[in-house]
């Protein structure tokens, strides 16, 4: 996974939380700290074990928005995937 895709599915996240009903103050805090430190990280040289710690905070997200929020679920797992795959 290139960063190109991960910033398009970083993009789709932010779209689909943004048409969400209504996120509570902690899962929009946890998502701006992953934005930030993904964004970070783009520009940064970066070893696999900040990627590793990325993916487990997405994968986190994903479980956690999982009932409320299906389909941005499925898009934080997508990034969980792209950032592991960005770690190898």
């Amino acid at each position: 996974m290139d960063e190109p895709r991960l910033k398009s599915t970083l993009r789709s996240l932010h779209e689909e939380l943004r048409t969400a009903d209504r996120l509570d103050d902690e899962l929009q805090t946890l998502l701006s700290e992953l934005d930030d430190d993904i964004h970070r990280l783009l520009g940064e040289d970066r070893t696999e074990s900040h990627w590793e710690k990325l993916q487990v905070r997405a994968e986190a997200l994903a479980v956690r928005f999982e009932a409320g929020h299906p389909r941005a679920a499925k898009v934080f797992a997508e990034l969980a995937d792209s950032l592991g795959k960005m770690g190898i």
